[in-house]
């Protein structure tokens, strides 16, 4: 049955029902189950404002097709400030499994840090250096690296067709 507000089924309100089942629901391992919970007036709305609608004030319409619902710090609920619109790429950065970092006085994952510094470090050897090293976060995403780079000679250069390329052989 169509609400008030005129948008039953639109991207927005199939989100926003989505979030609301799957926190409610303990079969949900990752929302429900883990005790996440969708904030009171998303959920029961406020004065003459339905949840949805209250949803809808706070997070605005989606950008695009490619945009789904995020929160920000994934140990929180869906309250106003923890929760966005974000594409699929953005999502697979801010997991539950990924490493988080402050980088420059932001909480940030790993990846997205070693982005940022785009000093030609990887993610593993950022992860190595701050996982066994020891290493400060900034060291580890902007000390440059100084790994072994191999080529190969041209066919019948040598017998085993291996360079050494970080320095003389």
């Amino acid at each position: 049955m169509p609400r008030s507000h005129g948008m039953y089924m639109t991207p927005e309100y199939r989100v926003w029902a989505g979030m609301i089942y799957r926190c409610s629901k303990k079969k949900f391992k990752y929302y429900g189950g883990r005790g996440i919970k969708v904030c009171r007036r998303w959920r029961a709305g406020s004065g003459d404002k339905s949840g949805f609608e209250c949803f809808y004030a706070d997070l605005g319409p989606r950008p695009s097709s490619k945009h789904s619902i995020e929160r920000i710090d994934f140990n929180l609920g869906y309250e106003d400030g923890n929760v966005r619109w974000a594409t699929g790429e953005e999502q697979a950065r801010n997991k539950r499994t990924s490493t988080v970092v402050v980088y420059r006085g932001k909480k940030m994952s790993l990846l997205q840090a070693v982005q940022l510094a785009a000093a030609g470090v990887s993610y593993n050897t950022a992860y190595q250096r701050l996982a066994t090293l020891g290493y400060s976060v900034c060291d580890a995403v902007e000390k440059p690296s100084h790994a072994r780079r191999w080529r190969k000679r041209p066919p019948g250069a040598v017998a085993n067709n291996l360079e050494y390329a970080g320095g003389p052989s």
